[in-house]
């Protein structure tokens, strides 16, 4: 009789903790909204820029049509969570992101929430650049001086060869043209991608786009020459930099070429571009430093460009569709 009762008592406390167990998964399990949350920030921002920003709430949802609540946070910085609309409420804030002062890549996340639901995040990185401290390794050569072009209000160091001043950064005139990255925060440090027509009329009043001519003479004055192929030997060292962004390197190490700057020019690789009506798209960051000439091709609508390669000494010449690509440029101004 003893072990009837035991064995009832066992039998109902059994029953009672796996009814508790079920309650309990029951309760546990959530369901995962619809959709990916995002949003919009550019690839790179000024210390102190100011976005305010909103999610895409049309792209994410929740199976019983209810209601999403939404918060922000970023790091290294801000970690708590910034809560712009609480779910159930019908007012959703704008968020206010300030770009921090400290030069490196933030990681800015939105996340979605409700009750019953696993959250969902949407996140980018943002770098934070700086015109003045983002390059680092840029020494200004003897002979070196500035000019500020009038229409923007932007200034250019120049340096002096022969009897020819050769702008020592690349242009960056806010009229026309495509910001890397369709980032204007990076303008004064990498410059901007223009047309051939474009690049035509872009520079400065006094200021020319280089012909072959113009650089041949400034081959001869760096100690070389164009050769049959129009390929320049042996200079292109002397006209990159070993600088380096957000303490990056941007030209890799490569024994072939000994960067030493010394024609003053600074050249970086910053690539090309290659523009359309929708969006702009780029390449060769890292690798490639180009420039139109203002010398047509004399085939089709094409014109001559020169270029550096980050494993070749050499200069080299090729041409390039006058509306179907843009590249960087330099201006120059001659002394009679």
């Amino acid at each position: 009789m003893k072990i009837s009762k035991i064995s009832l008592l066992l039998a109902l406390a059994l029953g009672v903790g796996f009814a508790s167990s079920c309650k309990e998964e029951e309760e546990s399990v959530k369901l995962s909204f619809t959709g990916t949350l995002s949003f919009t920030l550019p690839t790179y921002a000024r210390v102190g820029d100011v976005f305010y920003i909103t999610p895409n709430v049309e792209n994410i949802s929740r199976s019983d049509g209810g209601d999403i609540g939404y918060f922000w946070r970023f790091s290294p910085g801000y970690i708590q969570n910034d809560t712009v609309k609480f779910e159930g409420s019908s007012k959703m804030d704008v968020w206010k992101f300030e770009v921090p002062d400290t030069l490196c890549t933030v990681t800015v996340t939105c996340t979605a929430y409700a009750d019953g639901y696993y959250n969902s995040q949407g996140s980018q990185t943002i770098t934070v650049v700086s015109d003045t401290k983002s390059i680092s390794g840029v020494e200004y050569k003897e002979g070196q001086s500035s000019f500020v072009d009038l229409r923007d209000s932007k200034k250019y160091s120049f340096t002096t060869i022969g009897t020819t001043d050769w702008m020592s950064t690349n242009l960056a005139y806010e009229g026309v043209g495509n910001s890397f990255l369709n980032c204007s925060a990076v303008d004064n440090i990498f410059g901007k991608f223009y047309t051939y027509s474009e690049a035509l009329d872009a520079c400065p009043d006094g200021w020319t786009l280089p012909s072959e001519e113009d650089w041949k003479v400034l081959a001869e004055a760096l100690g070389s020459s164009i050769e049959e192929d129009l390929v320049i030997p042996g200079i292109a060292g002397s006209l990159m930099v070993d600088a380096s962004f957000n303490r990056a390197k941007l030209w890799d190490y490569w024994p072939q070429v000994k960067i030493t700057n010394t024609s003053g020019l600074g050249v970086m690789p910053t690539g090309y571009c290659m523009p359309n009506s929708s969006s702009a798209t780029f390449g060769g960051f890292g690798k490639y430093a180009a420039f139109w000439t203002a010398t047509p091709s004399g085939e089709g609508n094409n014109a001559m460009y020169r270029y550096i390669y980050q494993d070749k000494p050499d200069v080299f010449a090729s041409q390039g569709d006058r509306d179907g690509l843009s590249l960087s440029v330099r201006c120059i101004r001659k002394y009679l």
